[in-house]
């Protein structure tokens, strides 16, 4: 099933973040504003949720998707080494149009 929120109104953006927060939990696919472009989301650590969105985008396993985090904290968990300047980077741009590329923390379970 899909819907459609109009992200102008407050009421309709709050209602579609929420039921795109709830589909993400079962495992379902979003589409979602960015800053450039629309872009397809998942749970990154359901191994489902991944395959389906590999297979909305036409990728294999070799271009793996990127991973959006809402904290630095959050990244802090997720990556191996931010390298010299990451924390800066985020501290400065953070909330705000910042990609980083870094490799995950190897522990992690996940399926990308």
């Amino acid at each position: 099933m899909s819907r459609i929120y109009d992200c102008a109104d407050e009421t309709a953006r709050k209602d579609g973040i929420a039921d795109a927060a709830s589909a993400v939990r079962r495992g379902e696919l979003v589409v979602l504003p960015t800053d450039t472009v629309y872009g397809i989301g998942a749970d990154a650590f359901s191994p489902r949720a991944v395959a389906d969105l590999l297979a909305a985008k036409g990728r294999g396993r070799e271009m793996p998707p990127p991973v959006l985090v809402g904290s630095t904290r959050a990244a802090m968990a997720l990556v191996d080494d931010l390298g010299r300047f990451g924390r800066d980077l985020m501290d400065e741009f953070w909330p705000g149009p910042l990609t980083l590329v870094c490799a995950a923390t190897p522990s992690l379970s996940w399926d990308l």
